[in-house]
């Protein structure tokens, strides 16, 4: 009873706040009195829809920041939301590959896949990682029909010898290159003498 509890509660925040996020931005985009007033509203009627009894005491400050004073009910809020994104991405891979066993989920293989995302597409930006695992992806689909199976293996020797390059002559990554080459400031040629 309680896991259903718990589905009808989590359905019931997506299906309202999913279509209420276009709203927020709207609001926000043209300057609408109610960009301010509309975040209370949505913040009252999700404590609502999850059962939290919320008492304001007090104005709400219209000019100057709030303070927000929370009493969880336990610490570890955060860490278990991580490991129920955690899980449910885990259970979408598992769904996809159809098989699951320890090599494919925690072998030497995807530690070196993931490091290797992120060294390829810059460790020091947020779109980095993205880019990496987008090249990463295409690159292991290349070597899969190059190699396929005759060269069990190949794969994780071409990865590790091109993070030790990349880590060698590209520290930033890929993204984080072209940023830099991107934001250089450019010089303007020297004027010809005659």
């Amino acid at each position: 009873m309680r896991s259903l509890r718990a589905f009808l509660v989590l359905a019931t925040f997506f299906a309202f706040t999913l279509p209420l996020m276009p709203l927020q931005l709207l609001l926000l985009k043209t300057g609408s009195r109610y960009a301010r007033t509309f975040p209370h509203w949505y913040h009252r009627q999700v404590c609502k829809i999850v059962g939290i009894r919320l008492n304001i005491e007090g104005e709400v400050a219209e000019e100057q920041g709030v303070l927000l004073i929370s009493n969880h009910v336990s610490w570890l809020d955060i860490t278990v939301l991580s490991a129920v994104l955690t899980a449910v991405g885990g259970i979408a891979y598992a769904q996809y590959i159809a098989y699951v066993n320890p090599d494919t989920l925690a072998g030497i293989g995807v530690s070196l896949r993931i490091v290797f995302a992120v060294v390829l597409g810059g460790m020091y930006s947020l779109l980095g990682p993205t880019v990496g695992t987008a090249l990463t992806i295409a690159l292991s689909e290349y070597l899969r029909v190059v190699f396929g199976v005759k060269l069990i293996g190949m794969a994780e020797t071409i990865y590790g010898l091109l993070l030790v390059l990349f880590i060698i002559f590209l520290p930033s990554g890929i993204y984080g290159s072209a940023r830099d080459l991107w934001r250089r400031p450019r010089r303007s040629p020297a004027p010809a003498s005659a």
